[in-house]
Formats: C-alpha cells, sequence, structure tokens
C-alpha cells in the first residue's frame, strides 16, 4: 500500500453493537475526523468506501465533505465476511488497476 501511496482509514474510531457484527447491529458509533484526515494528506485524489453503508452513513452526518472537488468519493463493493454477494474483488482489482 504504501508503495502505490495509498492510505488506509476507517470512518468509525469505536462503536457499540447489539447483537453481532453486521452494521445493523450499530448503536452507537463515533467517527474519525475525515475533515482532519484530509487536511493531514492535501494529495488525496480519492476516497474509497469499502461498501454502501460506510459511504451513505458519512454522507448522510458530514454531507459537506464531498463538496470538495479535488477528491473523487468511490464506493466500491464491501468486503465483508457477512457479504454474501461478494464479487471476488472485481470492482477493486478494475479500480486500481485504473488509476496505478
Amino acid at each position: 500500500m504504501l508503495r502505490n501511496n495509498v492510505g488506509l482509514w476507517d470512518i468509525f474510531e469505536c462503536v457499540q453493537r447489539k447483537g453481532g457484527n453486521q452494521d445493523s447491529a450499530i448503536e452507537k458509533a463515533k467517527y474519525n475526523s475525515l475533515e482532519k484526515f484530509i487536511n493531514k494528506y492535501p494529495s488525496i485524489n480519492y476516497i474509497i468506501f469499502n461498501g454502501k453503508n460506510a459511504k451513505d452513513w458519512l454522507e448522510d452526518d458530514y454531507p459537506e465533505l464531498f463538496n470538495i472537488t479535488r477528491i473523487k468519493f468511490i464506493r466500491l463493493q464491501s468486503t465483508s465476511g457477512l457479504n454474501g454477494w461478494f464479487n471476488d474483488g472485481k470492482d477493486w482489482n478494475e479500480f486500481f488497476k485504473s488509476v496505478f
């Protein structure tokens, strides 16, 4: 990842879940600051979301972040083992081939 200038960041610092590991079990969550992350690393060109929920949650709670025009926000297929229709990473592979 470092060789290709790819960083890893999670939208949540911590979560409280009830009844399992599914996203639907999240009751409380504390966001990591994407704004601070973007400001610390101004050369970011893409922010990739691992699944629909991560992007939707952040976009619902912090819509102003998605107005940053120098960054492309992209949602790819969730890699969660709970995702029964994961496409073997084809969309991830296609994305990274297109930018490297």
